[in-house]
């Protein structure tokens, strides 16, 4: 049996617009040629044509919504998602809904950073504490 993940960012994935874009699509079409069952919901669309199946939230015009958390709780259940990346990390008001469900339900939830870290540091109160540490790209 293979493993069902979910993928969500606040955008509809569309490799054409931007690099986050283009790491998630590839990453859901390895990840399926691997045998891993990807679903992938998104908040609000993007211009283009996506390469995979996107599901949208039923609320589109609010970041925080019982709807959508409603439909969240759902859409994990009824699609037995045993692992959530959320591409949208913890820097995007959209994350919350999707970070609350998980929790909700104790389904594990993975943040993923597509930004520099030093920009995170500088930007994010919750990170913070780390600013003392130097940040070394390879």
């Amino acid at each position: 049996m293979s493993k069902n993940i979910l993928f969500y960012y606040h955008n509809m994935i569309v490799p054409s617009v931007g690099g986050v874009e283009r790491v998630v699509n590839t990453m859901y079409h390895e990840l399926s040629k691997q045998g891993y069952n990807i679903k992938s919901i998104y908040h609000s669309k993007a211009l283009g044509i996506p390469q995979f199946e996107q599901v949208g939230m039923p609320d589109s015009y609010h970041r925080r919504s019982s709807v959508n958390r409603e439909f969240l709780e759902k859409f994990i259940i009824d699609n037995h998602i045993e692992l959530i990346l959320n591409f949208s990390a913890t820097s995007n008001k959209s994350s919350y809904d999707i970070v609350q469900v998980a929790k909700h339900i104790k389904t594990p939830i993975v943040a993923v950073y597509h930004n520099q870290i030093d920009y995170q540091l500088w930007e994010n109160k919750y990170l913070a504490p780390f600013k003392k540490y130097k940040v070394t790209y390879y």
